[in-house]
């Protein structure tokens, strides 16, 4: 039989550094995860949270994808940026958790790029169809 952690739950995890490993999952989820997701799924919240005050936002909340998908190259954009990190995993600072951050918030651009092109701007509660 395998044994799960029972999670501790918090109402704000506030990790150290943003892509420090959140040891808690997000207040109310009351999924079992088995290897952690719901950890991952906070500390990927507090990344993609951080990018919108760093060096990828321009004037008026734009950033470059934006740009780049108005002109209907996003979702080649995207599925480059995901090589780009997926290739310089564990080569650029050793093997990092930024790297697998981008990756997958690169896939949340092209799940968005997608998306648009379905007319399904506005997700419902579950965008998975899970």
């Amino acid at each position: 039989m395998i044994k799960t952690a029972t999670p501790t739950v918090y109402d704000e995890p506030t990790p150290k550094e943003t892509t420090e490993p959140v040891k808690t999952i997000a207040k109310g989820d009351p999924f079992p995860w088995k290897y952690n997701e719901g950890d991952y799924l906070a500390a990927l919240g507090k990344y993609l949270s951080s990018t919108y005050g760093k060096h990828y936002v321009g004037e008026n909340n734009i950033q470059a994808f934006d740009l780049i998908n108005s002109s209907g190259n996003g979702e080649g954009f995207c599925f480059g940026n995901i090589i780009k990190y997926a290739a310089r995993f564990g080569k650029k600072n050793g093997k990092n958790r930024d790297d697998i951050l981008k990756i997958i918030h690169y896939s949340f651009f092209a799940l968005y790029t997608l998306d648009q092109e379905t007319q399904e701007k506005k997700p419902e509660k579950d965008p998975m169809g899970w």
